[in-house]
């Protein structure tokens, strides 16, 4: 039953780590799109081949439409923000549930049950081997 759990945890919240796969490449594109039109408004850009920041003179209107990208992007980045920050949070609720979960299948795959209810029956009956009057005493 508890394995049943789990797997129907897991394919119910299929959807959420697919919304969150979704948010986190995407927040990753807009990050590393905003740092390079922050590199084309200080007149900078990546030489891939050296592995370095060079300086370039842009002219205007690539400067203009930059800027314009840039802006848009910025605005869009805080929006973005707060919703991978929302699906971040609900997907590690989901993680803690799985956890939980698993931890609690692991600890009963594990657990000496049978041994234990041997064992606890065989105090019961020593209990009541022992004649009304006597009583034992460590």
């Amino acid at each position: 039953l508890l394995a049943f759990c789990y797997d129907s945890l897991q394919v119910l919240t299929l959807h959420i780590r697919m919304l969150y796969d979704l948010f986190s490449k995407t927040h990753h594109r807009q990050v590393h799109i905003l740092s390079s039109l922050s590199k084309l408004l200080q007149g900078k850009k990546k030489n891939v081949l050296r592995k370095r920041v060079d300086h370039c003179a842009y002219d205007g209107p690539q400067l203009l439409t930059g800027t314009i990208l840039f802006v848009v992007c910025f605005f869009l980045f805080q929006t973005m923000l707060a919703y991978y920050v929302l699906v971040t949070s609900v997907w590690c609720l989901v993680l803690i549930a799985h956890s939980i979960l698993w931890l609690l299948l692991c600890f009963l795959k594990h657990l000496p049950i049978y041994s234990l209810v041997i064992i606890t029956r065989e105090q019961a009956s020593l209990l009541h081997t022992f004649p009304q009057g006597v009583n034992l005493q460590i």
